[in-house]
This record gives C-alpha cells, sequence and structure tokens, in this order.
C-alpha cells in the first residue's frame, strides 16, 4: 500500500495540487490512502525547536498508518521523514515515483526550464528523477545558467520570505530572467515552497508544479 503525505504547505497553500496527486494516482491505478493528519514537523526540526520536534514526532508515528511505500511532494518533509524518522517505510518524492511508473507520452510543443529546489537537490541529490518526469511527458528541457547543485535558490525557504522579504522577492525575479533567457515559455518546480515564491512574480514565464505538466499530459494521451 502506497502512502501519499501531501505536507502542510500543499494542504494548506495549494489544495488543488494535492487533488492533481490523488487524481494521477488513480489513473495510474496505484493502490494508495491519504495521510495528512499531523505534520512531520520539518519547520520545528529546522528551527532549532528539539523538544516540540520530538514531541510532534510522537504524534506522528501514533497516528501514521501502515504501508509499504510513502510519498510526497515536498521536499522539507521527504529530508525530514528521510533524517528523522528510522521507523517509516521507504520514503519517496513524487518525482521518484513517477520517473519509474510514468509511460512514455508522445512529444507536445512545450520547452520547459526546470528549477531545482535546494532541499531536493543539494539537499537529497534528486536531480535526474524531475527531468526524467519532465522527458516522459513529451516536452523539451532547456537548462538555466544556473541548474543542478549550481542551482540559484528561489528565497522561499529556510525562513528568507518571512524575516526579509525583499530579498526573497529579489531572488525569485532572478530565476524568473533565468528562465526566460533560457527560452523556457514555463518555469517548473517540484516543491511548494518555491511554487508559491516564484508564483509571486510577474513574469511572461509561466510557473508550474512538476504535477501540473504530468496530469496534462496523461489527460493529452487520451
Amino acid at each position: 500500500m502506497i502512502i501519499y503525505f501531501p505536507g502542510c504547505t500543499t494542504n494548506q497553500r495549494f489544495p488543488e495540487l494535492r487533488k492533481r496527486v490523488e487524481r494521477i494516482l488513480r489513473k495510474m491505478e496505484v493502490d494508495y490512502i491519504l495521510f495528512d493528519e499531523v505534520c512531520c514537523g520539518s519547520i520545528l526540526r529546522n528551527t532549532g525547536y528539539r523538544e516540540e520536534f520530538e514531541e510532534n514526532r510522537k504524534r506522528f508515528l501514533e497516528k501514521f498508518p501502515e504501508g509499504d511505500m510513502i510519498i510526497t511532494g515536498c521536499p522539507g518533509c521527504l529530508s525530514t521523514f528521510r533524517e528523522e524518522f528510522p521507523e517509516l517505510p521507504e520514503v519517496k518524492h513524487i518525482s521518484e515515483f513517477l520517473s519509474e511508473k510514468l509511460p512514455e507520452m508522445k512529444e507536445i510543443k512545450l520547452k520547459v526550464a526546470y528549477h531545482d529546489p535546494c532541499h531536493l537537490g543539494r539537499g537529497l541529490g534528486i536531480y535526474d528523477a524531475p527531468r526524467e518526469v519532465l522527458r516522459k511527458c513529451g516536452v523539451e528541457v532547456v537548462e538555466m545558467e544556473r541548474n543542478r547543485e549550481l542551482s540559484w535558490c528561489c528565497g522561499g525557504g529556510g525562513g528568507v520570505r518571512l524575516a526579509y522579504p525583499e530579498l526573497s522577492r529579489k531572488l525569485s525575479e532572478i530565476r524568473m530572467e533565468e528562465a526566460k533567457k533560457a527560452g523556457a515559455s514555463v518555469l517548473v518546480t517540484s516543491c511548494p515552497f518555491c511554487l508559491r515564491n516564484l508564483n509571486d512574480v510577474n513574469s511572461e514565464v509561466e510557473v508550474k508544479d512538476l504535477i501540473e505538466i504530468v496530469e496534462e499530459a496523461l489527460d493529452d494521451r487520451k
């Protein structure tokens, strides 16, 4: 049984994204259950509230259902699970899961740039899976000047957006300009924090989550 854990930011800021993931899983005939009752505690952990994090961790484990694998679209949740929850079954980012399970789809005329989220890329070393998913979706992927381990931070995580809003916005503006220079019409990412921050910039380049591209490709496959 697959357990889908959307994460708090997706649940609260992008509920439609969670619905998209569920629709994709159903279309792919994946047997899954949704679990979103308790936060993974990522923010508590990253801001040094260890005692509170441990209390939250106990509540999480008490509520967590049995399953064979966990998938999440939030790199922060993924990092927390892998580093702080040895009791849990295998945990994969949604891009890792889809890169293995998605069928090859026909090519579509869409040029996208992929933005590597900090937690997912430099933090966990997941660079190829999201690009493989985009390739399977039939889109053309172009690389920005700074990519993979040298990717430019969007400014949406690590408390930057809250503590330094002007800096946070400037970082996203620079990233959107890099996508434009690369010739992309869409900037794709796979992190709800990046999605939120990049979307706040007025640009002719559209911002989408990887899941949006996947659902559009699957719908077009019919």
